[in-house]
């Protein structure tokens, strides 16, 4: 399994933002956990090995082996949102997710971690607690990278359901919609997975190293439609 990517990637990153992290190799029960939920050909073994090196990193944070992972190098019309139990070495749940809105169309290729930028985060979170909100249903995400995504909970990133996020739209739009900047996810799922992950621990999001990070700048939001239809496809 290729670690490399993953370390140069983030180093990369984070030298950016002037807050070096260096990256500890991928734990050895990787590989197992990797082949026991079947993960070949779903989810890259680059955003695997990044999830478990930031997982180990961070072990005395977890309170739940459980490890969720978003690769947004995936487009939206694919699942890209894998929930593990590693006790177990089991996949809980496989999913779509959505992405902010203007971190691209189909792809996710810009992400920020700036307030009003509509867009999504990259790096670990850890799942906090979970309340009722405009979205229903919802779960608080405290984000871990300093300059990255530790502006989350300020920014109201959180994990929710809604109706954009649903395969059905794909069929209507050819994507997902997209989100403020939150991991939407489609409402028959929603519910179940905010359980199996809350409280304490590890979300991380995935990107395409190339894809560009940005703390300061804030694009225009586009407008958010009122309501989902073939026509209202390219707000949303």
């Amino acid at each position: 399994m290729v670690i490399a990517a993953w370390t140069i990637a983030w180093s990369l990153s984070m030298a950016s933002l002037n807050a070096p992290m260096p990256a500890p190799p991928a734990p050895a029960w990787a590989q197992q956990v990797y082949a026991s939920c079947g993960l070949a050909g779903a989810l890259s073994p680059e955003a695997f090995e990044a999830a478990c090196s930031a997982y180990q990193q961070r072990r005395r944070q977890w309170s739940r082996d459980v490890l969720t992972i978003i690769d947004y190098t995936l487009p939206s019309t694919e699942k890209r949102l894998f929930v593990i139990d590693l006790a177990r070495k089991v996949l809980l749940y496989e999913s779509h997710v959505a992405h902010g809105r203007n971190s691209g169309s189909l792809l996710a290729r810009s992400f920020s971690n700036r307030a009003g930028s509509l867009m999504s985060s990259l790096g670990a979170f850890r799942t906090a607690e979970t309340y009722q909100g405009k979205h229903g249903y919802s779960l608080r995400l405290d984000g871990l990278e300093r300059g990255l995504n530790d502006r989350a909970r300020d920014r109201a990133i959180v994990v929710h359901a809604a109706p954009y996020a649903d395969p059905a739209h794909i069929g209507r739009c050819g994507r997902l919609g997209r989100s403020q900047g939150c991991p939407a996810l489609p409402p028959a799922l929603s519910s179940d997975i905010i359980d199996a992950i809350s409280g304490g621990s590890c979300l991380f999001v995935w990107g395409d190293p190339s894809s560009q990070t940005r703390s300061c700048a804030v694009p225009h939001p586009e407008p958010r439609p009122t309501h989902i239809s073939p026509s209202s496809c390219r707000g949303n």
